[in-house]
C-alpha cells in the first residue's frame, strides 16, 4: 500500500482517545447471555492493538461490576475530566428493552437490573442526559442491545467531506445493533453477528483510516448479511456535523520501509511530521534537503540569473550544486559587467571590471580601452590643470560658539590667497589615479562611483593623489616622505596640495565674502547639504546643493573633508591672545583633522566651526576630500 493511501494525518491522532466498555453476560435477575463480555474484550483488544487507544484510557465494566451505579458514576467521571482534546467510545454490549414498542422508550438492563420492573434499568433519555454533560470533542456510543436504536436523534448524511474536515467538527454518534423495535442475536462460544460485523470492518486489512459512516456501513453489509438483523446508525443531540476517525496504529519501522519504496518529497515529510523524533527522521530529513535542493537547483538553472544563483548560494552553502553555482553566477557577472561598460562607457568601470575579473571573459578589451582612455586623460591633464577658485586672503574670527569646547576660544586668524576646488574629488577622478598606480579601487558601499565623492580613501592616499595630479598637469608636487614615514610639506612648490584647517574654515564661511551664516551658504541645511534628514544614508554626487558665496559646493555635508593639520583637542587655546597667521596645526599628533560634517550627521557637526578627527592610515565612509593649491 502506497504512503499516499495510507494519508496519516498526525493531527487525528492529536487528542486523547479513552474506551468506556460494558459488557454483561452473567445477570442477577435476567436470563444470562453468552458473548457480551467476549464482545467487549474483544474490542477492546482491537483498539489498543491496532489504533491510538493506550490502555490507560481504558475502563471495562464486565458482569457484576456493570450495575447501573457503576454505569452512572463511569459517564459523571468523564463529565469531569474529559474536554475538547479528547474523544471518548462508549460500547454497551447487554440485555435492552423498551417499555412500550408504541411509545419506543428503551432501557438498558444493568446487571442488577430486575426482569420486569425498569426502575434500576437505564434509560435512553438518561444516557443522553449524561453524554450531554461530557465536553468531548468526539463521542461514539457503540449499543448492541435489543431496541437500542430508540437513542438516537437523527438520520445520517452521506456527504464527502475529508477525513480531515469530519475530525476537525465535534461529533455525536451512535451505533446500535439493530432497529428501535427489534431484538438482536446472541451466539454461544462466539461474537455476535453485529460484533463480528464491527471487528471484522475494523481489521479490514485495506482499512488504515476508516470514519463512523464508513464504519456504519461496513456493518451494516456485514450483519444484514448473515442475520435479519438491521443495524443503523444516528446522529445525537450536540453533534455538529463531525464524525470520529478510526486511524490504526503503523509503527515508525514499518512507515519508514513504506516512505523509501514511495521515495517521494510528500512522503519523506510526511514520515517526519507523523514520527519526528525517531531513528529515521535524522535520514528524513537529509532526503527531503537533497531532494528540495535539485528542485531549487532546477528552478534556479530554469532562471538562469545572478539573483537565482546568489539565492541558491545562501540557502544551500554546503549544497551539490554549489561550485557550479557559483562558477556560473561569477560568469553572469562577468557578463553583467561588461554589458554595463558597453551601455555607459564610464571610465571608472573598465577598472574596477579589471580588479573584480582578473581573468574575465572580456579582459583583453577592457584592457585595449583602458589604454585608450588613459592615453586621453594624459594628454588632457598635462596641458589643462584642474579649475580651481581663488580665494583672495583676508582675516577671520576662527572657531566660538557654544556648542564645542573643542571649537573654542574664538580666536583671529590671518590667510594670505590661495586657489580652492569648488568640488570634492569624485571616484571618476581617483579611479583613474588608482589604475595608473595599480592600486585597488576604493569600496563605495554599493552607492554608485562616477560623480559621487571618493570615500574609502586614506588621509596618505589624499596625499599621494595631490603629488600625482601635480605631476600629471605639469606642476611641483607638494608632498615628499622622509625616512621615518612623516610627510613634509614643501611649501614653495605649487602643486596640488590638501586645504589647511584654517583655510578650510575661511573658505567655509565664505571668505571676504562672508554674510555670518552657521553653515557654508547659508541658513537652512535641508538647501545647502546632504545630511542625516535628506541624504537616504549615503553620499551624492557632487554639486547638487546651493554653493556657498565663493561658489563652493557640499562644504557642509555629503562627506567630511580631509585638511592638512594634526589633531589636538585644545589646540585653539594656543591662539587665545595672538593673531594665528596661516596656521598649520600642531607638529604632533597621531589623528588629522576633518571638517564639514557628512551624510550621516545631524545640523550640529555641519556647522562651519565643527571640527573632527580621524586615523590618517584609515578611510571612512563619510570621509573624502578637496583640493587646493598655492597661488
Amino acid at each position: 500500500m502506497s504512503i499516499m493511501a495510507l494519508d496519516l494525518n498526525p493531527e487525528i491522532n492529536k487528542r486523547t482517545n479513552h474506551f468506556l466498555g460494558i459488557g454483561i453476560d452473567e445477570y442477577i435477575h435476567c436470563e444470562n447471555l453468552h458473548c457480551a463480555v467476549k464482545d467487549i474484550k474483544d474490542f477492546r483488544a482491537i483498539l489498543e492493538e491496532n489504533f491510538y487507544f493506550d490502555a490507560v484510557n481504558i475502563c471495562l465494566l464486565l458482569d457484576e461490576e456493570a450495575t447501573r451505579l457503576n454505569i452512572i458514576k463511569a459517564l459523571e467521571g468523564y463529565a469531569k475530566k474529559l474536554t475538547n482534546d479528547d474523544n471518548l467510545i462508549i460500547y454497551f454490549a447487554g440485555h435492552g428493552t423498551v417499555s412500550s414498542k408504541r411509545n419506543g422508550k428503551g432501557y438498558w438492563i444493568p446487571v442488577d437490573g430486575g426482569k420486569d420492573s425498569t426502575g434500576m434499568y437505564l434509560s435512553n433519555s438518561r444516557i443522553k442526559e449524561l453524554l450531554e454533560e461530557i465536553s468531548a470533542h468526539h463521542i461514539l456510543l457503540i449499543s448492541d442491545a435489543c431496541f437500542s436504536a430508540s437513542i438516537a436523534f437523527r438520520n445520517l448524511d452521506h456527504g464527502k467531506d475529508t477525513f480531515e474536515s469530519l475530525d476537525r467538527r465535534p461529533s455525536r454518534w451512535v451505533i446500535a445493533s439493530g432497529q428501535h423495535d427489534e431484538p438482536v442475536v446472541d451466539k454461544i462460544g462466539a461474537n455476535s453477528p453485529f460484533a463480528r460485523g464491527l471487528q471484522t470492518s475494523l481489521l479490514d486489512a485495506d482499512v488504515v483510516k476508516i470514519n463512523t459512516q464508513q464504519l456504519a456501513d461496513k456493518i451494516f453489509h456485514h450483519t444484514n448479511s448473515q442475520t435479519t438483523q438491521t443495524p443503523i446508525a444516528k446522529r445525537l443531540n450536540g453533534d455538529k456535523g463531525g464524525q470520529f476517525i478510526f486511524e490504526k496504529r503503523i509503527s515508525p519501522k514499518d512507515y519508514w520501509q513504506q516512505t523509501i519504496a514511495e521515495n517521494t518529497l510528500d512522503a519523506y515529510r510526511k514520515y517526519l511530521s507523523l514520527f519526528p523524533e525517531t531513528s529515521f527522521a535524522v535520514e528524513a530529513r537529509e532526503q527531503i534537503n537533497k531532494m528540495e535542493e535539485a528542485i531549487e537547483w532546477k528552478q534556479v538553472l530554469a532562471l538562469n540569473s545572478i539573483n537565482a544563483y546568489n539565492e541558491y548560494l545562501v540557502n544551500y552553502p554546503n549544497g551539490r550544486f554549489y561550485s557550479e553555482a557559483l562558477k556560473r553566477l561569477r560568469s553572469k557577472e562577468d557578463d553583467a559587467a561588461w554589458a554595463l561598460i558597453q551601455r555607459t562607457g564610464k571610465f571608472f568601470l573598465l577598472h574596477q571590471y579589471r580588479a573584480d575579473f582578473p581573468d574575465g571573459k572580456y579582459t583583453e578589451q577592457v584592457n585595449e580601452m583602458l589604454k585608450a582612455q588613459l592615453s586621453e586623460s594624459d594628454e588632457a591633464t598635462a596641458t589643462k590643470p584642474k579649475e580651481l577658485i581663488k580665494i583672495e586672503g583676508g582675516s577671520y574670527w576662527r572657531g566660538g560658539g557654544t556648542h564645542f569646547k573643542r571649537s573654542r576660544p574664538k580666536h583671529l586668524v590671518q590667510i594670505d590667497s590661495f586657489l580652492c576646488a569648488p568640488f570634492l574629488v569624485t571616484f571618476e577622478e581617483y579611479d583613474r589615479f588608482c589604475q595608473e598606480q595599480q592600486q585597488p579601487l576604493p569600496d563605495d558601499k554599493g552607492w554608485g562611483r562616477g560623480n559621487r565623492p571618493a570615500i574609502q580613501v586614506s588621509w596618505y592616499q589624499a596625499i599621494r593623489y595631490c603629488n600625482w595630479l601635480s605631476q600629471k598637469s605639469g606642476f611641483v608636487p607638494v608632498y615628499t616622505l622622509n625616512s621615518r614615514k612623516e610627510v613634509i610639506w614643501s611649501t614653495s612648490a605649487n602643486g596640488y596640495r590638501l586645504l589647511t584647517e584654517a583655510e578650510w574654515e575661511y573658505a567655509a564661511r565664505g571668505g571676504l565674502k562672508s554674510k555670518g551664516y552657521p553653515f557654508a551658504g547659508g541658513n537652512q541645511l535641508n538647501e545647502l547639504a546632504w545630511y542625516e534628514h535628506n541624504s537616504s544614508g549615503q553620499t551624492q554626487p557632487v554639486g547638487l546643493k546651493q554653493p556657498n558665496e565663493l561658489g563652493l559646493y557640499d562644504m557642509s555635508g555629503n562627506c567630511y573633508e580631509w585638511v592638512y593639520d594634526r589633531w589636538e583637542y585644545r589646540h585653539y587655546k594656543n591662539f587665545a591672545d595672538k593673531v594665528a597667521i596661516n596656521p598649520t596645526g600642531p607638529e604632533e599628533g597621531p589623528h588629522r583633522v576633518v571638517r564639514g560634517g557628512a551624510f550621516n550627521s545631524d545640523d550640529d557637526f555641519c556647522r562651519s566651526i565643527y571640527r573632527e578627527d580621524y586615523h590618517p592610515g584609515r578611510g571612512k565612509k563619510n570621509i573624502g576630500f578637496r583640493l587646493a593649491r598655492t597661488e
